[in-house]
């Protein structure tokens, strides 16, 4: 459900923007075919706190024949480790202190549509289609309890602003339903 709130909403953002007799376009784009883009952040998660790194091109301006309405594809990376510290017994029924680890890698591709909505800034959002891979393991290694792990494809949606200090250097702040953490912020270098 939530997934499908936040697609609907990132389409009707661009959905109005595109509609707006008065947009911000004259004043020059943020993005365009020219444009590559690495994003380098930090998730939002309740447990730790998970790495990203993104990379983005130009691929198509004035998508839709809407003017300004460009669109860009690019790569996704995201790492997510934690550590679990818990008491219990060992097979032999011994009191023993254990270590689960969990890492979380979500490998993905994007196809975002950007357009310029508030002036300095990059709006943008669109879609990922991701590879997920999830594994656990216990420390000691206890017989009763093997490492776990499971890897799965998925599709979700993805919305994002942008702003630049300068023609270089920005900073984002993006959330959905694509990744580990439901939002991040860091720093975008375009060249």
């Amino acid at each position: 459900m939530r997934k499908s709130v936040f697609i609907m909403a990132a389409f009707a953002i661009l959905s109005m923007g595109a509609n707006a007799k008065g947009n911000v376009e004259n004043e020059g784009q943020m993005f365009d075919n020219s444009t590559q883009l690495i994003h380098v952040g930090i998730g939002i998660n309740s447990t730790a706190t998970p790495i990203e790194l993104s990379y983005e091109k130009g691929i198509k301006e004035n998508l839709f024949e809407v003017k300004g309405l460009n669109l860009g594809v690019g790569g996704y990376l995201n790492y997510f480790g934690s550590t679990s510290n818990f008491s219990g017994f060992s097979p032999t029924g011994e009191a023993a202190n254990y270590k689960w680890n969990y890492t979380n890698i979500v490998l993905g591709a994007r196809a975002l549509a950007h357009y310029k909505l508030i002036p300095n800034f990059d709006t943008y959002a669109g879609v990922m289609l991701g590879y997920d891979i999830f594994g656990s393991k216990l420390s000691p290694a206890n017989s009763a309890i093997p490492a776990t792990g499971t890897s799965f494809l998925f599709f979700g949606g993805v919305a994002g602003i942008r702003y630049e200090f300068s023609p270089k250097f920005g900073v984002y702040l993006e959330g959905g339903s694509a990744s580990v953490s439901n939002a991040s912020i860091g720093i975008a270098y375009k060249f």
